[in-house]
């Protein structure tokens, strides 16, 4: 029997590369039209022709020859050519730290087999935003990705009504603890954190991915309040806690507002 006809998909985004034995390699791949692909590779370490230097290494974007699994077995990577780093060449830990966060996050919201383009923007544009802002806009950055996932998932609480009676958030709202949304001025439980129209309109352009230059107009505080309640959402979406969040939790200890959002906000805001 003929061996399965090879098929090349571009883009792809190397989520995770799991070595097996001395030169093989199961690789996990997300692209737009095929969301996630768990392939083998036979001989990834040790073959130069079919695959390129480090081709399988998790961050890069690639272009993968891809056989179809025979019966019940695994798929089989035929090559890989990289067509990019969403890092850059060289990242600093602390924005390995925040990319790993994201890619990992993008690991568990993606399905084998499942066109999600919405979810492979959000991927490529926060992770190469990590590879373009400095530590100190990093905490922020996350925040704001934190609120596209959910946007991605279908999961972002409603930042223009009232959870509890429906009315109009134009004049700010607040976002208490463990609450299934935002509230109005009058639904609004006691003590719970006051978010301005301001902020909601950031908020709203950051999940969306535009004009995310915007993030940086949101001090530290605001930025910790939206990403307790966001990551408190997205422990629904996921399948599993994140492992790099216990490195993000170390590395970028103390959230702080962007000095300068705007070197990556062109790649951002291409992410919806």
């Amino acid at each position: 029997m003929p061996a399965p006809a090879i098929e090349w998909i571009a883009p792809a985004v190397v989520l995770r590369a799991q070595p097996v034995g001395d030169a093989d390699v199961v690789a996990v791949l997300l692209c737009p039209t095929r969301g996630r692909i768990d392939a083998f590779g036979r001989g990834v370490r040790s073959s130069r022709k079919r695959f390129e230097g480090a081709a399988l290494q998790p961050f890069n974007v690639v272009e993968a020859g891809v056989q179809p699994a025979r019966k019940a077995g695994m798929p089989t990577l035929a090559g890989a050519v990289v067509r990019s780093a969403l890092l850059g060449p060289s990242p600093s830990y602390p924005q390995l730290v925040a990319g790993s966060y994201l890619l990992e996050m993008a690991g568990q919201l993606c399905q084998p087999g499942h066109a999600d383009p919405p979810l492979f923007r959000w991927t490529v544009a926060w992770i190469e935003a990590c590879g373009r802002a400095d530590e100190a806009a990093l905490p922020a950055l996350l925040a704001a990705a934190e609120l596209g996932a959910l946007s991605v998932a279908g999961m972002l609480v409603d930042l223009r009504r009232c959870a509890r009676c429906g009315a109009s958030l134009h004049a700010g709202a607040a976002w208490p603890a463990g609450a299934d949304g935002l509230a109005c001025h009058g639904c609004r439980p006691a003590g719970a954190p006051w978010l301005s129209a301001a902020v909601l309109a950031v908020l709203d352009a950051a999940a969306r991915g535009a004009a995310v230059e915007r993030v940086a107009d949101l001090d530290a505080a605001t930025w910790a309040l939206v990403s307790d309640r966001a990551r408190a959402q997205l422990h629904h979406a996921l399948r599993g806690p994140l492992r790099a969040g216990m490195a993000v939790a170390d590395t970028l200890r103390s959230p702080a507002a962007a000095p300068t959002l705007a070197a990556f906000a062109g790649s951002a805001g291409r992410s919806r």
